[in-house]
C-alpha cells in the first residue's frame, strides 16, 4: 500500500514538473476561450510600429539641418532667441557679411506614406536677395529633420501652397507661388501665378517644371473676364466691391459666384457679380460689379513667420515703410484670394472655370 502512494507521489511529482517545463502549453485547449487561465496556444508578437503612421508636427522641431551655397555649407537651424522660428546665421571665407536661413513652418507639409517633409526655406547669402527653396527632409528622432533634397524656386518670391498627389513610390509634389513679370524690377511686388511640378522619390526630386497659370495681363483671363478692382497683390478690406466685364458665357441669369478664401483656401466670403444694365446674354464683355464681405480669423492679424527677420527688413528698405508694416505685408497668413468663379448651371465638372486673384488683407 505504501509503495502504491510513492509510487502516485513521484507520478504528481513528475506531472508538475513536465507542466512547469512546458509552461502549460501541453494541457492547453485547441481553442483557447477568453479568461485569465487560458494559456495560448501560439506567443503573440507585438507588430512593429510604423513610424510613418505618426502625424508629423513642425511645432516639435527644435533642430533642423540644411545645406546652403550649393552644398557648400551645412548649416544647423534652431529655436533661439525672440524669434521661434527655425533660423541660423552662417558665414563663409568669400561672404564679407555673414549670411542667414530660415524655414517657412507654417507652410509645412507631411507625405505619410514615405516619411518625407516639404518646407519653404528663404536664404541670405549677405545681399539684397532673398532665394527661396523647397526642401525636401526626413525626420531624426523627435525633435530633429535633415534636409535631403532642396528645389530652388528663385528670388524674393512669395510661395503659397505646397500639394502632393500620386502613390508613395513616385509621386508628385505641386509648388504655387507668386513671381514677377519679365523685366519687372526686384523691387516690384510678385503678381504673376506659376506653378512648379516635380516628381518626388527615394527622398530625392527628380524633373521639375514651372508653367505661369495666370495670364501675361494679370487682369486678364482666357478673354473671357477682366477684372479691374481688386487688383492682383493689392491691399484689401470687407466690404470688398469688384469691378469689370465678363463675355455672357461668363453669367447665368445676370450673375456669377464670387468667392474669398483666406491663405489656406479656406472660404471666408461668398457673393455675386452682377451684370449692369441686365443684359447679359451676349458673346460680348458685359460690365460687373458686386460687394463681398468678408471675415479674416482673428489668429492671422499678427502671426510670427520667418519672413520678420529676413524678407521684411528687405522689404522695409525697398519700399520705405516700417518693419512692421513690411512683416504684416510680407506674413503668407495675411494672404488671400479672390476667385471669380464662371456660373455653371449644369454642375459639370467640365464646364467649371475661374479666375484668381491674389490679394493681401489689411
Amino acid at each position: 500500500m505504501k509503495k502504491f502512494f510513492i509510487i502516485l507521489i513521484i507520478l504528481g511529482l513528475g506531472a508538475l514538473a513536465f507542466y512547469w517545463y512546458t509552461n502549460g502549453r501541453f494541457f492547453a485547449k485547441d481553442v483557447c476561450p477568453d479568461g485569465p487561465d487560458c494559456a495560448p496556444t501560439s506567443p503573440v508578437t507585438e507588430q512593429p510600429k510604423d513610424d510613418h503612421e505618426e502625424t508629423f508636427s513642425i511645432d516639435n522641431v527644435t533642430r533642423a539641418t540644411v545645406v546652403v551655397m550649393d552644398g557648400q555649407k551645412t548649416v544647423e537651424l534652431s529655436r533661439t532667441g525672440t524669434d521661434r522660428t527655425l533660423h541660423a546665421q552662417f558665414s563663409m571665407d568669400d561672404i564679407p557679411t555673414p549670411g542667414s536661413v530660415a524655414l517657412l513652418e507654417e507652410q509645412a507639409i507631411y507625405q505619410s506614406g514615405t516619411g518625407d517633409i516639404f518646407i519653404p526655406s528663404v536664404a541670405n547669402y549677405g545681399g539684397s536677395g532673398s532665394f527661396v527653396s523647397i526642401d525636401l527632409f526626413s525626420q531624426e528622432g523627435n525633435a530633429a529633420i535633415i534636409q535631403k533634397d532642396s528645389y530652388a524656386l528663385g528670388d524674393r518670391v512669395l510661395v503659397r501652397k505646397l500639394m502632393t498627389e500620386g502613390s508613395d513610390a513616385v509621386y508628385t509634389l505641386r509648388v504655387q507661388f507668386l513671381d514677377r513679370k519679365k523685366d519687372e524690377p526686384m523691387a516690384a511686388e510678385p503678381t504673376v501665378l506659376k506653378e512648379l511640378t516635380v516628381s518626388v522619390a527615394d527622398h530625392q526630386f527628380g524633373m521639375g517644371n514651372i508653367q505661369t497659370l495666370s495670364s501675361a495681363s494679370p487682369d486678364t483671363y482666357k478673354d473671357m473676364i477682366v477684372v479691374d478692382t481688386p487688383k492682383k497683390g493689392e491691399s484689401v478690406s470687407s466690404p470688398l466691391t469688384v469691378r469689370g466685364k465678363a463675355r455672357g458665357q461668363w453669367y447665368f441669369e445676370g450673375t456669377f459666384p464670387v468667392v474669398v478664401t483666406d491663405w489656406d483656401g479656406k472660404i471666408i466670403g461668398e457673393g455675386y457679380g452682377e451684370a449692369k444694365g441686365g443684359e447679359w446674354m451676349t458673346p460680348e464683355y458685359v460690365p460687373f460689379t458686386g460687394t463681398i464681405s468678408f471675415t479674416v480669423p482673428s489668429d492671422t492679424s499678427y502671426r510670427c513667420c520667418p519672413l520678420t527677420g529676413l524678407f521684411a527688413s528687405l522689404l522695409s528698405q525697398k519700399f520705405s515703410v516700417s518693419l512692421a508694416e513690411a512683416s504684416h505685408a510680407s506674413s503668407p497668413y495675411r494672404r488671400g484670394t479672390i476667385i471669380f468663379r464662371k456660373s455653371n448651371a449644369s454642375d459639370l465638372r467640365e464646364h467649371d472655370d475661374a479666375f484668381e486673384v491674389p490679394v493681401v488683407f489689411q
